[in-house]
């Protein structure tokens, strides 16, 4: 009498096809996690500009005697601010309203920079941060009377 042997172990039959559920699965989530990804990314960076904002406010406070600093802009008090979070990349923007860029800050990747526009009226400047990565993500600063001193 022939004695037939158990088998221990998967065939190839069932190691493909759990391989194809687990591929298939794979390409249903795949682009849903990545969405998810950059949605907290953007998010993040979202964040991290809110939070400079405040840093600003607090530095514009610290080192000024500014008695409103709601209506009073420094350039200085951002760069301060921006340096500390992050690396200053070249200043070869082409866009003259820009004033520098900074790395190592976003979540992505992108680069921090500081936009200023002065107004018709020639006195009221806007400061604004922006990421080169979540372009949609911009937020003004502070938009009233330069206190620095002339340079």
């Amino acid at each position: 009498m022939k004695k037939t042997q158990k088998q221990n172990g998967f065939t190839l039959v069932e190691l493909v096809v759990i391989l194809l559920i687990l591929g298939i699965l794979a390409a249903m989530t795949g682009p849903t996690l990545i969405g998810y990804i950059e949605s907290a990314q953007t998010q993040d960076c979202q964040a991290r500009i809110s939070n400079l904002k405040k840093a600003y406010t607090q530095q514009l406070i610290d080192s000024t005697t500014v008695d409103a600093p709601s209506t009073s802009v420094s350039l200085t008090a951002l760069e301060v601010v921006m340096a500390e979070k992050g690396t200053k990349v070249e200043d070869d923007l082409s866009d003259t309203s820009y004033v520098a860029e900074y790395s190592n800050i976003c979540p992505s990747g992108g680069n921090y920079y500081i936009k200023k526009t002065t107004e018709a009226d020639g006195q009221t400047i806007t400061l604004t941060i922006g990421c080169t990565e979540h372009p949609d993500v911009e937020t003004i600063v502070v938009t009233g009377t330069d206190i620095d001193p002339e340079s």
